[in-house]
């Protein structure tokens, strides 16, 4: 809480000239707002330029910097999850969304959460990702469980075979990992990664996830994995948009020492212009023209003459 605190300080922190560092087009308010359902931006996306020749941003896009970082492990997402409210004792709870019903995702047999958990994946073929969503039914007891990879967006199973905790399962460009004890009628979703993970979000969903009681080891391990892909994620886009930040940064200091330099140049050419001795001037401007005149006349007159001459001599 302490941390979500401080962030919130940071996303809301003025850019001492009346305005806001994240205030995107402009606010004269705080661009974040901290409700009863969250974080909300306020904020006009975009950002503020200067209108010269060399633009520079005034301001950053906090809705860019802060809530749109890409899910998952940004090519495809394990376990989405949302933060909602039990019915039954009003706390908010996270859930496994499942891709089929939009609802929470549990045991198709006995209606609890998995036995098992699932890691963030991996790519192992880009050509082959399509960002749909997918389902992983197992089935069966052990030794003999098995597993059914489903594209619920065509209804057609990309993959199936033996299950085995903690092997590699793969389809469609994609790989992951099942552990723990996994038992019939367990189900894990995968959907396509998207440009929309906010930073308080994440937060707010780890801290409730940390304040929910009598959860299993198991619920606390997929929790826990699922918390700390996304942070990694959120992180990932902030560090993004601090390298932006310092480029712009950088070339502000080129455009200010070039600056520098040309003042310095009309400088000296004013004192030059001012020191002046208009004797010497004329007597220097006179000399260089009478030379520039003789070069002139000599370059005619080996113009006007045929190569056979010129060699001649």
């Amino acid at each position: 809480k302490g941390i979500r605190d401080q962030l919130l300080s940071i996303a809301n922190r003025s850019d001492g000239a009346g305005g806001f560092i994240f205030s995107g087009q402009g606010a004269s308010t705080p661009p974040f707002l901290d409700q009863a359902g969250g974080v909300a931006y306020i904020g006009v996306p975009g950002n503020i330029q200067t209108g010269n020749l060399d633009t520079f941003q005034l301001t950053i896009d906090g809705r860019g910097a802060w809530e749109q970082a890409a899910s998952g492990n940004g090519r495809f997402e394990t376990g989405p999850r949302i933060l909602t409210t039990d019915p039954a004792t009003g706390r908010p709870v996270v859930q496994l969304i499942d891709p089929v019903s939009g609802g929470p995702l549990v045991n198709g047999i006995t209606g609890n959460p998995a036995s098992g958990w699932i890691d963030a994946g991996r790519v192992v073929d880009p050509a082959l990702l399509t960002g749909h969503n997918y389902r992983v039914d197992i089935a069966g007891t052990t030794p003999n469980q098995t597993y059914a990879l489903t594209d619920t967006d065509l209804g057609a199973v990309v993959s199936s075979g033996a299950f085995r905790p903690g092997q590699a399962i793969t389809g469609d460009g994609m790989a992951f990992t099942i552990t723990g004890a996994a038992v019939d009628g367990d189900a894990f979703a995968i959907a396509g990664s998207r440009n929309g993970l906010k930073v308080f979000d994440v937060i707010d969903k780890a801290i409730t996830d940390l304040n929910t009681p009598l959860r299993t080891a198991v619920q606390v391990t997929q929790s826990n994995t699922a918390s700390i892909r996304d942070i990694d994620a959120v992180m990932g886009n902030l560090q993004s948009v601090r390298s932006q930040v310092g480029e712009r940064l950088n070339n502000l200091d080129g455009t200010e020492s070039r600056l520098a330099a040309l003042k310095q140049y009309s400088s000296e050419e004013r004192s030059a212009a001012e020191d002046l001795d208009m004797v010497q001037g004329i007597s220097d401007f006179q000399n260089q023209q009478t030379g520039y005149d003789t070069a002139l006349k000599t370059y005619a007159m080996v113009q006007r003459m045929s190569l056979f001459q010129y060699i001649q001599g």
